[in-house]
């Protein structure tokens, strides 16, 4: 995607009940507490935002929904998120958990719902499971996060053909997955990112001179750089903050400047470097056969 002042609001999606969009930023929650994410959820989509992600392994849906209810903005205006944990796979606890992630988030669905991590196994079971609720309206579309290329492609192999709408991964600057970009490029799968900002780890670091670099010619922080570099990138990215005033700052960095495509070009080839701000990342090379 070239560095242009027309940076899509939305990405479309596939599904087998039919194709629709999806905001490409929004609020992540992950570390959230109770109090301080009601508000961030609240604020974030009186400001603007669309797209809300959390998880069951947040341990903040309830908060979240509360903000969702609380903004005053209509349930079918906003793209809700959240996932499966690693510990309710399996079709019973699947199936359990989600209607325990509706009733806390205040709603009868969700607009995406993803396996969280491979780790759980069950894979298979727990994918067409997904399925199911999705047949029965309880979600939109189906995705996964944390898969590798290897884990996606066994899991469509092992469950009919039909392709994750999305992966959520770690992606940002610094572990930019392009080989997993390209790969989900060719069969359809929008990439979301997760740790947009590598928790800002890299921030003043000496591995990070080109993002500074091009944050100083634009007169920006090195967060507006990256969250503009992973937009331009084509990916659906969720910087996390509680703080009201970065909710908004954040948002107002999706339209306030650009990348030229030189700036764009300088991040993809130098700034890859390998970094892990989390450590979910590894399930990605766990072998599919022994969690399918």
């Amino acid at each position: 995607m070239s560095s242009s002042p027309e940076t899509p609001d939305s990405i479309d999606l596939a599904s087998s009940k039919g194709p629709g969009t999806m905001p490409v930023f929004g609020l992540g929650t992950w570390l959230s507490n109770a109090g301080e994410c009601r508000e961030a959820v609240k604020y974030a989509l009186q400001c603007g935002y669309r797209l809300i992600d959390t998880a069951q392994m947040y341990e903040n849906e309830e908060e979240v929904g509360q903000g969702v209810k609380e903004s005053g903005v209509p349930r079918d205006d906003i793209f809700l998120v959240t996932k499966v944990n690693q510990l309710n796979h399996g079709e019973e606890l699947t199936r359990t958990s989600v209607e325990e992630s509706l009733r806390k988030l205040g709603t009868n669905y969700v607009d995406l719902l993803l396996i969280h991590t491979p780790a759980g196994g069950k894979l298979v079971e727990t994918w067409c499971t997904l399925k199911k609720l999705r047949h029965e309206g309880k979600c939109r579309f189906i995705g996964v996060s944390n898969f590798g290329i290897n884990q996606t492609e066994a899991l469509v192999e092992a469950t009919g053909g039909e392709y994750p709408a999305v992966n959520q991964v770690e992606l940002h600057p610094w572990l930019q997955q392009k080989e997993l970009r390209e790969y989900s490029r060719k069969h359809g799968i929008a990439v979301m990112g997760f740790c947009p900002l590598a928790r800002c780890k890299m921030f003043g670091s000496e591995e990070n001179k080109v993002v500074q670099e091009i944050s100083a010619a634009h007169g920006v922080t090195e967060a507006d750089v990256c969250i503009r570099w992973a937009l331009q990138s084509g990916i659906i990215t969720i910087p996390k903050t509680n703080n009201l005033h970065r909710v908004a700052s954040n948002l107002t960095t999706v339209s306030s400047f650009e990348l030229t495509d030189n700036e764009m070009k300088r991040i993809d080839e130098d700034a890859d470097v390998g970094f892990k701000a989390s450590t979910a990342c590894e399930a990605m090379a766990l072998d599919f056969a022994a969690y399918r």
